[in-house]
């Protein structure tokens, strides 16, 4: 029913969708997914029912149609089953070169105690298969020195086919096969994801899971298409004039401009060139006499003419008679001072000292004597210090009476009257000094600031030079003059600086300039600059048509690619596999899960399945708690470890009912924390399910490997079984085998055959007490191996250690008979006397290999009389040593 209502919805859906979409769901329908092939041609078909370029033949699209569903509904894709795995390198501790075969269908069961190695072999088939919960990073033997990388070899096949694949296995190594995700692993971490999280919806009914992979296909020709985008980068265009038409008409450029706009916009002909010539003309011409333009010439025109009249009247001002006055002032007052020095020095200082005292030589001496003494020598006392013990700063001598007066002498002299006068006179004339060296400005001496001249026709310039040239020579005359190792000579008459003239020229260029300032711009040269902007626009276009032909196709085809894009919204498909799920999905899946909770023996556990809700094509549920009151009661805080466990099982086995896939199935200690009710549940489910799928199961637990051996023989899925052991130490030893313990009378006695030939050999080649030692642990096999006879075929397994029960019915086939007391006291006698500890002395010979033949023979036989007389019952049929 379900399957018919998703196919008419998915035809009445596909009917609404482009063909290349319906083509797209036809091969998903086909094939159960989307090859690369697929995926280019569905591009390929998109990119051609809108018109864009694509390379190579683009296929025909074929709509989906009925007659596609039924064999992709009834298919359910090919089957993916486990080989072998095997090559494991540099894997945890494992052993290298193992191999961990499977059963080709059925159950097999893969058994090891604690530290055996079997859960690393669990965790490479979770790094390669499919597995929900944090998937634990598989690392080399942490203990070991410099270990390589992990890397293993899996064998499996695909609908019969067989297929290898060899690479690293860590977190950084290659991708394994996609279709290896067929295969689903059950440990822990999926158990706890299952009760925390909420979920993907993964296995899909038949039908429904067209959408997630046609999602997928819409997702790629999107990214392919905004790639395109990305790489169809646009023409440079050129850099036009704002405002002009050519300027607009570029801006405006779309994938719908044509041809006619394209021929108008980009027309040039040799008028055209002609009228931008002229059009050029105009405007330089009306620039250059733009009332602006204008206004600014004559403004730096009177503020040159103002820099130089400033000049000239500061040259005149510095070197005008009254200047001359004052140094001949300076001069005669330094003449006299030196005079007054001269005549009054013999009264102030001895005759007797030495040519050059009180000159400047000796006074810049002083001076320095000064400051050390007051600095250096003795700081605090005024110099010169003549007091007691004081030393003179030169020679560093005490002071004798002589010396301080002396001294004393010195400091009147320098603090005379008459030598101030001359300081202050020598001070004035080197004022003077420096304002005559400065009286003419540099720009005017090199002649720069006459520039403007030049441009000064009413100006008489020879004037402006002549005054400039006798400034210099006045200017010179007085430093000469000021020189006092120069001779005085006559300073030469400068007229007045002939500033009159510029000034009155200055002030009606800032009339005129104020004049044309106040001009608005005419509307000539605007209108002259547009029509010469628009001229040279259109021109330059008419150079690049061919990029704007380039542009305009681009553009097309990004509007093409946008609205291909429009066919690939996705929201169309979450929406229709969000109301198909709540029917299809959600409710079945919520049943199946009920049934498969109650069959575990859940009845008792509040536990539904919820929709969390759809997107992107993904379908999400959760688990939750039925009519819980408290807000935070959530189903991993409320139930057990073992209901846990049970809880996400039932969830595991329900997901697998809504699918037609019967890829292989991998549990990892699926029974932890279950109790043995549980587990006997358990042991019937993966029985039942290893009837239609390949069952593998890494289990610890040595009653539930009883139970699955149990249940599965009833169930017709022969088990096959395997045992991962330590080696030397290490774990991760393969062998097709189970441990002693868990084999059944024929299988003991098959593998007393197989030991029977290393006792022989140990007999001839070995030591005495190897022999003996061989035979103790063969004979306690043997023994072992009678008392599971007793129960499994002298009692018809009526009674069985970890059976579910007493088997009633079989009792009708058990009989007892005297001979069979006989034959078990006998055979089990001979095994005892071995087996024991005997009396030191007594013991004698162990039995030759030809007489332990004898003693399996005697159980081979007594079994084979049972199994004769008992013609309805099923025994195992033996053969002898």
């Amino acid at each position: 029913m379900y399957a018919k209502s998703i196919q008419s919805e998915l035809l009445q859906f596909s009917a609404k969708q482009p063909l290349w979409v319906q083509d797209s769901l036809r091969r998903i329908a086909i094939h159960g997914k989307s090859s690369q092939s697929d995926l280019d041609e569905a591009v390929a078909m998109c990119k051609s029912a809108h018109g864009l370029a694509t390379s190579g033949t683009v296929p025909k699209p074929v709509p989906l149609s009925a007659t596609h569903l039924p064999a992709s509904v009834t298919s359910g894709g090919c089957a993916v089953n486990l080989t072998e795995l095997c090559d494991l390198e540099n894997v945890n501790a494992l052993l290298s070169g193992q191999t961990l075969s499977f059963a080709p269908a059925g159950l097999t069961i893969v058994y090891g105690t604690n530290g055996a190695g079997k859960s690393g072999y669990a965790r490479v088939l979770k790094r390669l298969c499919r597995a929900r919960g944090s998937v634990v990073p598989i690392l080399p033997n942490v203990f070991g020195k410099a270990p390589g990388r992990p890397s293993a070899s899996i064998t499996f096949d695909v609908g019969g086919a067989p297929s290898v694949w060899t690479g690293a296995i860590d977190e950084s190594g290659p991708a394994p096969p996609a279709v290896l995700a067929e295969v689903a692993v059950f440990d822990v971490a999926a158990a706890t994801h299952t009760v925390e999280k909420q979920q993907e919806v993964a296995l899909l009914p038949p039908g429904l899971d067209l959408l997630p992979v046609l999602k997928d296909v819409l997702d790629h020709v999107v990214a392919t298409l905004k790639k395109e985008d990305e790489s169809d980068s646009a023409p440079s265009m050129p850099n036009l004039n704002p405002g002009t038409p050519s300027c607009a008409f570029l801006a405006r450029l779309t994938n719908r401009t044509t041809e006619a706009e394209l021929d108008a916009a980009c027309s040039w002909t040799a008028d055209d060139e002609t009228a931008r010539v002229r059009a050029a003309a105009a405007v330089a011409n009306l620039r250059a006499n733009n009332p602006r333009a204008l206004a600014q010439r004559a403004r730096k025109r009177s503020e040159r003419i103002d820099t130089l009249v400033a000049a000239l009247e500061r040259a005149g001002e510095n070197l005008d008679d009254q200047v001359v006055m004052r140094i001949d002032q300076r001069l005669r007052e330094l003449k006299d001072a030196r005079a007054a020095v001269a005549l009054h020095k013999g009264d102030l200082l001895p005759s007797d000292l030495l040519p050059g005292t009180g000159g400047d030589a000796w006074k810049a001496m002083w001076e320095a004597a000064r400051v050390y003494s007051e600095e250096g020598a003795f700081p605090g006392h005024a110099f010169p210090h003549t007091e007691k013990d004081a030393r003179c700063v030169l020679c560093q001598q005490e002071l004798g009476d002589a010396a301080v007066e002396r001294l004393q002498t010195f400091v009147e002299f320098v603090a005379d009257a008459l030598s101030k006068n001359l300081k202050a006179a020598e001070a004035a004339v080197a004022k003077a000094v420096q304002h005559v060296a400065q009286a003419i400005e540099p720009g005017l001496e090199a002649g720069n600031l006459m520039d403007v001249l030049d441009d000064l026709e009413e100006i008489d310039s020879q004037a402006v030079k002549g005054f400039v040239e006798a400034s210099m020579a006045r200017r010179d005359a007085l430093r000469t003059c000021l020189d006092p190792d120069m001779e005085d000579g006559d300073v030469p008459a400068l007229a007045g600086a002939p500033t009159d003239e510029l000034k009155a020229t200055a002030a009606a260029a800032k009339e005129q300039a104020a004049r044309l300032n106040a001009q608005t711009e005419e509307d000539a040269i605007k209108q002259a600059i547009s029509t010469m902007n628009e001229l040279e626009d259109r021109k330059v276009l008419s150079g690049v048509r061919g990029r704007l032909e380039a542009e305009v196709e681009r553009k097309a085809r990004v509007e093409r690619r946008k609205v291909a894009r429009r066919d690939c919204r996705t929201n169309q498909v979450t929406t229709l596999l969000d109301a198909l799920t709540a029917t299809h999905v959600t409710e079945a899946l919520a049943s199946a899960f009920n049934k498969e909770l109650l069959a575990l023996g859940g009845k008792h556990l509040a536990v539904e399945v919820i929709k969390t809700g759809t997107s992107k094509a993904t379908t999400y549920t959760a688990l939750a708690l039925k009519n819980a009151a408290h807000d935070k009661a959530v189903v991993r805080s409320v139930l057990s470890e073992g209901e846990q466990r049970a809880v996400s099982l039932a969830w595991f086995f329900a997901e697998l009912t809504l699918s037609t896939s019967k890829s292989a199935i991998v549990f990892d200690d699926p029974v932890s924390s279950l109790d043995h009710d549980w587990r006997r549940s358990v042991a019937a489910r993966l029985s039942e399910e290893a009837a239609q799928r390949q069952v593998v199961v890494f289990t610890h637990d040595a009653v539930f490997l009883h139970m699955l051996h149990a249940d599965a023989s009833a169930a017709g899925a022969v088990p096959y079984s395997l045992q991962v052991q330590r080696c030397g130490g290490a774990p991760g030893y393969c062998s097709a085998d189970v441990p002693w313990e868990k084999k059944n009378v024929k299988q003991r006695v098959g593998a007393l055959k197989d030991e029977h030939v290393a006792l022989s050999k140990t007999k001839k080649t070995g030591t005495d007490n190897e022999y003996a030692e061989n035979v103790v642990g063969y004979l306690d096999r043997l023994r072992k191996t009678w008392e599971r006879a007793v129960e499994e075929c002298l009692f018809n397994g009526v009674i069985e250690r970890f059976g579910y029960g007493v088997k009633t019915q079989s009792i009708a086939e058990v009989d007892v008979l005297d001979t069979d007391y006989a034959a078990i006291d006998a055979g089990m006698s001979a095994c005892s006397a071995w087996v024991h500890d005997p009396a030191q002395g007594l013991l004698a010979p162990p039995p030759t290999p030809d007489e332990v033949a004898s003693m399996v023979n005697a159980l081979v036989d007594w079994v084979t009389e049972i199994r004769n007389r008992r013609p309805k019952n099923s025994l195992p049929k033996l053969t002898r040593l």
